[in-house]
């Protein structure tokens, strides 16, 4: 499921939204994708920490999630408020001139996948403990979300409805982790956690 949320979301862009739109939304969703890479590849390494973890002292689990969370603030939010601050930059960068609509798409995308880079530390967690049945939940929710939303938003707002679509649909999934993830713990919010 999550392998089809890129690319129902370029056939909804590219119908909805045109060929221009859907080359926009390419160039905006690799600028934050890369980015997001550089944070999560990093982020990949509790997996084995918590495969031990969820064998020797699965207690500590939630000190592993509080630390790798503490990591992603401090690392990630500077990182994605840069890219908002620098979003008009990086239109004229990509596009030769100021484009509202590709500023509005890079914009979109940083909130969503931002969130989505704060799933990271439930996500492999789950992986490393074998609880994974919430990330494939996750999935099959961003994909049918996407899907869904994309088509009726694209049929009514256009390209502009299936960045809308395919935003929803990543922070939901997202937040669909963190908070079961949150819950099984027994953490209250994600203030707690800092």
């Amino acid at each position: 499921f999550i392998l089809l949320l890129d690319p129902v979301a370029k056939a909804l862009m590219a119908r909805f939204g045109g060929a221009v739109t859907a080359g926009y939304f390419e160039m905006a969703n690799q600028i934050v994708i890369k980015l997001r890479g550089l944070i999560v590849m990093a982020n990949q390494a509790v997996v084995p920490h918590a495969a031990t973890l969820s064998e020797s002292s699965p207690a500590q689990l939630e000190n592993l999630y509080r630390q790798n969370l503490r990591v992603l603030i401090f690392v990630g939010s500077p990182a994605l408020a840069l890219l908002v601050a620098w979003s008009g930059v990086a239109s004229w960068a990509m596009t030769g001139e100021y484009r509202p609509e590709f500023t509005f798409m890079l914009n979109a995308l940083t909130l969503a996948w931002g969130i989505n880079i704060f799933s990271g530390p439930a996500y492999f967690i789950n992986l490393g403990s074998g609880r994974v049945g919430w990330n494939t939940i996750a999935h099959i929710a961003m994909g049918t979300m996407n899907a869904a939303l994309g088509w009726t938003l694209g049929t009514i707002y256009g390209g502009g409805g299936v960045i809308l679509a395919y935003s929803s649909a990543l922070i939901a999934g997202s937040m669909i982790l963190i908070t079961t993830f949150q819950r099984r713990l027994a953490l209250k919010c994600a203030v707690h956690v800092l």
